[in-house]
Protein backbone atom coordinates (compact mmCIF):
# COMPACT_ATOMS: atom_id res chain seq x y z
CA UNK A 1 0.00 0.00 0.00
CA UNK A 2 1.43 3.48 -1.17
CA UNK A 3 1.82 6.05 2.03
CA UNK A 4 -0.46 8.45 0.55
CA UNK A 5 -3.37 5.17 0.66
CA UNK A 6 -2.02 4.25 3.70
CA UNK A 7 -2.65 7.42 5.60
CA UNK A 8 -6.38 7.52 4.47
CA UNK A 9 -6.77 3.97 5.28
CA UNK A 10 -5.47 4.78 8.92
CA UNK A 11 -7.85 7.76 8.98
CA UNK A 12 -10.75 5.94 7.99
CA UNK A 13 -10.15 3.52 10.73
CA UNK A 14 -9.70 5.81 13.43
CA UNK A 15 -13.55 7.39 12.20
CA UNK A 16 -14.25 3.36 13.12
CA UNK A 17 -13.07 3.60 16.33
CA UNK A 18 -14.58 6.54 17.14
CA UNK A 19 -17.97 5.32 16.17
CA UNK A 20 -17.28 1.48 17.61
CA UNK A 21 -16.47 3.51 21.25
CA UNK A 22 -20.47 5.24 20.18
CA UNK A 23 -21.57 2.37 19.35
CA UNK A 24 -22.66 3.18 15.61
CA UNK A 25 -20.69 0.16 13.57
CA UNK A 26 -22.07 -2.30 12.08
CA UNK A 27 -21.20 -5.81 12.82
CA UNK A 28 -19.02 -5.93 9.22
CA UNK A 29 -17.34 -2.50 10.31
CA UNK A 30 -16.46 -4.12 13.48
CA UNK A 31 -14.68 -7.09 11.90
CA UNK A 32 -13.22 -4.95 9.67
CA UNK A 33 -11.64 -2.84 12.87
CA UNK A 34 -10.66 -6.59 14.51
CA UNK A 35 -8.67 -7.71 11.24
CA UNK A 36 -7.26 -4.34 11.06
CA UNK A 37 -5.90 -4.53 14.36
CA UNK A 38 -4.39 -7.56 13.85
CA UNK A 39 -1.66 -6.26 10.80
CA UNK A 40 1.84 -5.75 11.95
CA UNK A 41 2.03 -2.36 10.41
CA UNK A 42 -0.35 0.15 12.48
CA UNK A 43 0.56 3.66 13.37
CA UNK A 44 2.25 4.00 17.26
CA UNK A 45 -0.73 6.20 18.08
CA UNK A 46 -2.66 3.18 16.95
CA UNK A 47 -1.21 0.33 19.51
CA UNK A 48 -2.73 0.66 22.57
CA UNK A 49 -5.75 -0.14 21.16
CA UNK A 50 -4.51 -3.65 19.48
CA UNK A 51 -5.08 -5.50 22.67
CA UNK A 52 -9.12 -4.27 23.24
CA UNK A 53 -9.63 -5.07 19.48
CA UNK A 54 -7.49 -8.38 19.41
CA UNK A 55 -9.66 -9.77 22.41
CA UNK A 56 -12.91 -8.70 20.93
CA UNK A 57 -11.92 -10.29 17.45
CA UNK A 58 -11.01 -13.72 19.46
CA UNK A 59 -14.59 -13.75 21.26
CA UNK A 60 -16.36 -12.86 17.77
CA UNK A 61 -17.38 -15.67 15.18
CA UNK A 62 -16.27 -14.60 11.94
CA UNK A 63 -18.58 -12.89 9.20
CA UNK A 64 -17.81 -15.05 6.20
CA UNK A 65 -19.06 -18.32 5.91
CA UNK A 66 -16.24 -20.89 3.90
CA UNK A 67 -16.93 -19.34 0.86
CA UNK A 68 -15.52 -15.69 2.11
CA UNK A 69 -19.13 -13.95 1.72
CA UNK A 70 -21.21 -12.45 4.29
CA UNK A 71 -24.15 -14.52 5.41
CA UNK A 72 -27.66 -13.52 4.94
CA UNK A 73 -28.29 -12.70 8.32
CA UNK A 74 -25.20 -10.85 8.89
CA UNK A 75 -25.32 -8.60 6.38
CA UNK A 76 -25.22 -4.56 6.54
CA UNK A 77 -28.66 -2.86 5.52
CA UNK A 78 -28.63 -0.81 2.48
CA UNK A 79 -28.64 1.99 4.76
CA UNK A 80 -25.54 1.09 6.50
CA UNK A 81 -27.50 1.28 10.10
CA UNK A 82 -25.63 0.16 13.16
CA UNK A 83 -26.88 -2.27 15.18
CA UNK A 84 -29.55 -1.34 17.80
CA UNK A 85 -28.83 -2.36 21.28
CA UNK A 86 -31.66 -4.40 22.68
CA UNK A 87 -34.19 -2.44 24.95
CA UNK A 88 -35.72 -4.07 27.99
CA UNK A 89 -39.57 -4.61 27.49
CA UNK A 90 -42.17 -2.80 29.19
CA UNK A 91 -43.04 -6.60 30.98
CA UNK A 92 -39.63 -6.75 32.21
CA UNK A 93 -40.13 -3.27 34.14
CA UNK A 94 -43.02 -3.73 35.17
CA UNK A 95 -42.21 -7.19 36.65
CA UNK A 96 -38.89 -4.81 38.88
CA UNK A 97 -41.94 -2.64 39.55
CA UNK A 98 -43.99 -5.68 40.99
CA UNK A 99 -41.05 -6.94 42.56
CA UNK A 100 -40.04 -3.82 44.81
CA UNK A 101 -43.34 -3.56 45.60
CA UNK A 102 -43.84 -6.83 47.02
CA UNK A 103 -40.31 -6.42 48.93
CA UNK A 104 -41.45 -2.94 49.97
CA UNK A 105 -44.72 -4.18 51.33
CA UNK A 106 -43.03 -7.47 52.83
CA UNK A 107 -40.71 -5.57 54.77
CA UNK A 108 -43.60 -3.10 55.83
CA UNK A 109 -45.84 -5.91 57.28
CA UNK A 110 -42.42 -7.78 59.26
CA UNK A 111 -41.75 -4.55 60.14
CA UNK A 112 -45.29 -4.01 61.66
CA UNK A 113 -45.39 -7.28 63.15
CA UNK A 114 -42.03 -7.03 64.74
CA UNK A 115 -43.80 -3.74 66.47
CA UNK A 116 -46.50 -5.36 67.51
CA UNK A 117 -44.67 -8.19 69.12
CA UNK A 118 -41.83 -5.31 71.29
CA UNK A 119 -44.97 -3.34 72.46
CA UNK A 120 -47.04 -6.90 73.29
CA UNK A 121 -43.26 -7.66 75.20
CA UNK A 122 -42.78 -4.52 77.16
CA UNK A 123 -46.26 -3.73 78.11
CA UNK A 124 -47.41 -7.61 79.32
CA UNK A 125 -49.33 -7.48 82.13
CA UNK A 126 -50.59 -3.82 81.98
CA UNK A 127 -53.97 -3.60 82.76
CA UNK A 128 -56.44 -0.49 83.34
CA UNK A 129 -59.64 -0.52 85.50
CA UNK A 130 -62.44 1.40 83.61
CA UNK A 131 -66.15 1.78 85.42
CA UNK A 132 -65.10 -1.40 87.58
CA UNK A 133 -64.04 -3.81 84.28
CA UNK A 134 -60.63 -4.69 83.82
CA UNK A 135 -59.05 -3.93 80.60
CA UNK A 136 -55.65 -5.52 79.38
CA UNK A 137 -55.68 -5.91 75.66
CA UNK A 138 -52.52 -4.12 75.06
CA UNK A 139 -54.23 -2.40 71.72
CA UNK A 140 -56.86 -0.75 73.91
CA UNK A 141 -54.46 0.96 76.86
CA UNK A 142 -51.69 1.38 74.73
CA UNK A 143 -52.44 4.70 73.86
CA UNK A 144 -53.55 5.88 77.79
CA UNK A 145 -50.15 4.01 78.80
CA UNK A 146 -47.81 6.31 76.44
CA UNK A 147 -49.52 9.53 77.17
CA UNK A 148 -48.46 8.33 80.99
CA UNK A 149 -45.09 7.80 80.34
CA UNK A 150 -44.97 11.42 78.01
CA UNK A 151 -45.89 13.32 80.77
CA UNK A 152 -43.62 11.45 82.88
CA UNK A 153 -40.89 12.55 80.79
CA UNK A 154 -42.08 15.99 81.10
CA UNK A 155 -42.14 16.05 84.67
CA UNK A 156 -38.89 14.92 85.11
CA UNK A 157 -37.28 17.55 82.63
CA UNK A 158 -39.51 20.01 84.66
CA UNK A 159 -37.72 18.85 87.93
CA UNK A 160 -33.89 19.04 85.82
CA UNK A 161 -34.39 22.33 84.36
CA UNK A 162 -35.22 23.49 88.02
Amino acid sequence: MTDPMKRRKDKEIEQLVERFFRADTTLAEEHELYEYFQRKDIPQEMTALREMFCGFAVAQPSPTNASGVLPTAQKPSPTNQPAQPKILSRWHYAAAAAVALLVITGGSWAYHLHEQRLTRLTYEGSYMIVDGQRIDDISLIQPQIEEALLAARRYEESLSDN
